[in-house]
This record gives C-alpha cells, sequence and structure tokens, in this order.
C-alpha cells in the first residue's frame, strides 16, 4: 500500500486509521489510499478530496466515516474530509450566507454609479452589475478572466464607497500572498489616476495591500488569530484579491 510519493505524516496517519478500522482486503487498502491521498491534499491547501464509486462503497460502515461530522472521516457524497476541515467548512459556508443576505439598498447611490460606468439600456454592463451588489450587499464575489476589468471595477467601488460615506470609511485590500498583495496594490495605483473623482477621493483610495495572515494577525506558536468572531477586525470594508 506504501508508496515513495507519500510523505511520512501521510503514511502515519494511513496506518493509524487502517490498523484500528476492522477493516481487512480491499477494503482496507481504499482506505488507507483514501486518507493518504487526503492529507497530502490538505498538505496542498485542499480541505477534501473526491471519491472513486468503489471507494464510497468501501468507506460506508467503516467505524471511522460518517456523514454528520462526529467521527474522524467525514464523507458526504463524493467528498471525503477529516472532521475538522468538515467544521471549518460549515462555519464558513454559514459566516458567507449570512453576509450574502445583509442588504444595503440606496437608490441615492445611482448618479454616482453613473460617474463610473456609462448607461448602456441595450446591454448589460457587468461592471456595472458588480459595482451595485458591492455597494448594496454585505458580500460579493467578483470572478472573471483576465482583462475582465475586475480590478477597475473594484477600484472605482473603492472610490464610490469613500464619496458616499465619506473618507474616513476604512477600508483594508488583502491578498493570499506577499505577491499577490504586490500585484493588486500596483494594480490599484495604476487605475487611480483614470477615476473621475476629486483628489481627496483619490487620496484617499488605500494603496497598501497585505497578506490575509498578516490582516488576521498571526500569532506565534499557534494555528489561531488575533482577529476571530469575539475580538473582529476594526475595517469597515475588506477587499481580497484571488480570493
Amino acid at each position: 500500500m506504501k508508496s515513495s510519493l507519500e510523505s511520512p505524516i501521510e503514511r502515519v496517519m494511513a496506518d493509524f486509521f487502517t490498523e484500528r478500522s476492522g477493516l481487512t482486503g480491499d477494503r482496507k487498502t481504499f482506505l488507507w489510499n483514501s486518507v493518504s491521498r487526503l492529507v497530502g491534499a490538505l498538505r496542498e491547501g485542499h480541505s477534501c478530496i473526491n471519491l472513486e464509486s468503489d471507494e464510497i462503497s468501501s468507506l460506508a460502515g467503516c467505524r471511522f466515516v460518517s456523514d454528520h461530522g462526529d467521527t474522524p472521516l467525514v464523507m458526504v457524497g463524493k467528498r471525503l474530509y477529516l472532521a475538522r476541515y468538515y467544521h471549518y467548512e460549515k462555519r464558513l459556508a454559514a459566516q458567507l450566507s449570512r453576509l450574502a443576505k445583509v442588504s444595503y439598498p440606496d437608490e441615492s447611490m445611482t448618479p454616482l454609479l453613473d460617474l463610473c460606468f456609462k448607461v448602456d439600456t441595450k446591454n448589460v454592463d457587468w461592471q456595472r452589475q458588480a459595482a451595485i451588489i458591492a455597494l448594496s450587499k454585505g458580500l460579493c464575489i467578483i470572478s472573471g478572466g483576465p482583462g475582465t476589468g475586475k480590478t477597475s471595477t473594484v477600484v472605482k467601488v473603492i472610490g464610490l464607497l469613500l464619496m458616499h460615506h465619506g473618507i474616513d470609511t476604512r477600508i483594508a485590500v488583502a491578498a493570499p500572498t506577499g505577491k499577490a498583495a504586490m500585484r493588486v496594490r500596483e494594480a490599484i495605483i495604476k487605475h487611480i489616476p483614470d477615476l473621475p473623482f476629486d483628489h481627496a477621493i483619490k487620496h484617499n483610495i488605500p494603496t497598501e495591500a497585505q497578506t490575509l495572515h498578516r490582516l488576521l494577525g498571526v500569532r506565534r506558536s499557534s494555528p489561531r488569530f488575533i482577529h476571530n468572531s469575539d475580538h473582529p477586525l476594526p475595517w469597515d470594508v475588506i477587499i481580497v484579491d484571488e480570493a
């Protein structure tokens, strides 16, 4: 069952579960391979793996596997999780769902939107639509391929927020990695001169970006961050690039 491709931690975890599972034959082999793949996927930043049909049938009924999160391994449909990451994902999904339901309807934003986006009654302006959602909802996800105007739209949204809510609005810009933070910083600086705002607004558009780890506040020798539900971030708006 072992392979030179697995790291020691993957082999140890796979051995731990299979030796205590009570499974035999092919079912034991499938469990070993599934756990090994899962731990490897976690090291690469994934929260779960997709299982094949024969793996699903082999893991069904295993004492370490359930679909409700009170066993070390959680199998939901075709996905296999370690229980901790299953609960992480559930909590994250619940928080995102809650934020997505928050609404700030404000008709007075329409004239401001017209400053940045042309009014086209024949075609849908997806950048304008993205800006409307970003300005009126607690959560907005803007996606698109290179060159579709994601960053320029975000910079316009920042300017509109400052115009509407005041230049004291606290806005943070972050990205998963240092390189990504540097890229979004450069992109924001590049777009500022073309914005249809006065100097005060342009001057207060944040041009510094930080990593998510720095934003949340890393605790030395701890997997937890300084900022959490009990100690929330002090920003009014948080923009995450390459999320």
